[in-house]
């Protein structure tokens, strides 16, 4: 997924399947460029609502493995969305540059089950 840093975030709604691992790679450019994420951190936070308790704060599942590619990364592993129940919630994917946060990413997550 490709994404322009702007106020407001972008909308996306995203799925996690319980019991599975979770990877999803998130493209950050500018005028469809990567963007140099050097000096760069990124956040993100699963809600069971808008303002809501925190299910997922992913702090520990985020990386940005190669900044010069504007790639942020998160992995979720299975033994971790295993203690998930099914539900819907919602999420924001934010970047932070010294004291500066953009909102990139937010939208519905939903939690599912395999068939």
């Amino acid at each position: 997924m490709t994404t322009t840093p702007q106020n407001p975030a972008i909308y996306n709604d995203l799925v996690i399947i319980i019991g599975c691992d979770w990877y999803q790679p998130f493209t950050i450019t500018s005028n469809g460029t990567p963007l140099n994420l050097t000096g760069y951190t990124a956040e993100m936070v699963i809600k069971d609502a808008k303002g809501g308790n925190i299910i997922q704060d992913c702090a520990d599942f985020i990386t940005i493995p190669s900044p010069t590619t504007g790639v942020i990364l998160i992995q979720i592993p299975h033994a971790t969305t295993n203690t998930y129940t099914e539900r819907a919630g919602v999420y924001d994917l934010t970047m932070t540059s010294g004291s500066i946060i953009f909102p990139l990413l937010t939208g519905v997550i939903a939690l599912e089950r395999m068939s």
